[in-house]
């Protein structure tokens, strides 16, 4: 599939008022299947990373072949999640199970064991599994 190239995108973007509004219509044309030059979606990744809008970042980033920052801007905008799995896709097992255990201790910390055995249990964390099925028990 051939997508739609933009022929005056330059123009549309310097009609906009603000570099996070220039942003966000290079992500929504991107994220619509058109033609968008990657030094475009370059300055995108940098206009949100000023704005902090990492979760956008992350994307634009990904798609763009920036594993790290992208895996970065994930965790930034509170996706451990998503960056953990990210991480693990790409063979960085080590970073994907620092990130796991980080979210896992979170939801230790308000409580949320039935969240932390149901994570565990997906990365194959055996033993912590165990644990919260230990602890869920008592709490009944």
């Amino acid at each position: 599939m051939v997508k739609e190239k933009i022929d005056n995108l330059d123009q549309l973007l310097n009609g906009l008022c603000s570099d996070l509004g220039r942003a966000e219509l290079i992500y929504q044309l991107f994220t619509n299947g058109k033609d968008i030059p990657r030094n475009h979606l370059h300055i995108a990744v940098e206009f949100y990373e000023k704005a902090r809008r990492y979760n956008k970042a992350g994307y634009l980033a990904r798609e763009l072949g920036m594993d790290e920052r992208a895996i970065e801007f994930y965790e930034r905008s509170g996706m451990d999640v998503d960056a953990a799995d990210f991480a693990k896709r790409l063979g960085m097992d080590e970073r994907a199970n620092q990130l796991y255990s980080k979210v896992i201790g979170a939801y230790e910390d308000i409580g949320y064991y039935y969240g932390a055995t149901q994570l565990a249990k997906r990365v194959g964390m055996h033993d912590k599994v165990e644990l919260y099925k230990t602890i869920e028990k008592l709490l009944k």
